[in-house]
């Protein structure tokens, strides 16, 4: 069965697909082992510590932003023209996002949601708290799907020297990700999530074969049971995969090394492959580049 939603988002300007579940289906993606040894400390970007409780946008967007006010000269310049901004993205056939103080995000009859006022509520005391419930999908054996997103930075409407990849014919903003070591996240919650990378790379396999793109690259943590504390969970950039089906659909796996140099979205969401419920606690995200490269992030 094929599994894969089209979302389409305001705030970022384009069109991208998700992997979705569906309640009669096998897990088909293998969660990869937490490797809690991966601890290094060199060239670390906080890339959110969910402390933007107005604009719902990552602290590197939030850098960038503050560094186009400090440097350009054009008028109303806006700590948003760092781009970055979380939206929501869920089934419209009962999938819900509710934020830890109880306001209701999504529905369950829409698709997508970039509505700061009602995203921000998810960001409370520093923190990302939320619940995404797809345990009333009717049909049972419906495709299903919850989880937000955001660019890694860079407003197309006001560019900078920093939103740093571009090619013809495609305007979305790419980072060079090739130095990323591993990501890390200070989190704990209930069920499972999947956080993942958009990438032009496989977009484009997506592409040539006439088809919607999904499944990106990213890894599935499963939260042990009755978890009320925060867990450092560090990944290796290398354990970063494509979801299976999405690579058998797309003609051909791309692995992360072929991907790395051209990124452009985060996503975090529920992994429907292992769960229909998420209530997540994340505290930061961290990316851990290589001691000695480049950080692409580097807003001076």
């Amino acid at each position: 069965m094929k599994r894969w939603a089209g979302i389409v988002s305001v705030t970022a300007i384009f069109l991208f697909f998700i992997g979705c579940g569906s309640k009669s289906s096998p897990t088909s993606v293998t969660p990869v082992v937490v490797d809690t040894t991966h601890q290094t400390t060199a060239n670390v970007v906080v890339f959110d510590d969910f402390s933007d409780s107005i604009n719902a946008q990552n602290s590197i967007g939030r850098a960038l932003g503050n560094y186009k006010i400090a440097n350009l000269t054009a008028a109303g310049k806006d700590v948003t023209w760092g781009g970055g901004s979380w939206y929501g993205l869920a089934s419209a056939n009962g999938a819900l996002i509710v934020s830890g103080n109880g306001d209701t995000v999504m529905n369950g009859k829409i698709e997508t949601q970039d509505n700061v006022d009602l995203m921000s509520t998810l960001f409370s005391g520093g923190r990302l708290q939320a619940e995404f419930n797809c345990q009333n999908i009717v049909p049972t054996t419906a495709d299903y799907w919850a989880g937000i997103s955001c660019d890694l930075a860079g407003d197309l409407e006001h560019p900078s020297k920093f939103d740093s990849l571009k090619y013809p014919g495609d305007s979305t903003a790419y980072w060079d990700l090739s130095a990323l070591d591993s990501i890390r996240f200070t989190m704990h919650g209930t069920g499972a999530v999947r956080f993942s990378f958009e990438t032009k790379a496989v977009d484009d396999k997506f592409k040539a074969k006439g088809a919607d793109a999904w499944g990106f690259h990213g890894v599935n943590i499963i939260f042990p049971d009755n978890m009320t504390a925060d867990r450092v969970y560090s990944i290796p950039a290398s354990s970063l995969t494509m979801i299976p089906d999405a690579a058998t659909e797309a003609g051909g796996n791309v692995t992360w090394d072929q991907a790395k140099s051209a990124a452009s979205v985060v996503t975090l969401e529920l992994d429907t492959e292992d769960d229909d419920f998420l209530d997540i606690d994340v505290d930061k995200i961290e990316f851990i580049f290589k001691s000695g490269a480049a950080v692409p992030f580097d807003f001076k």
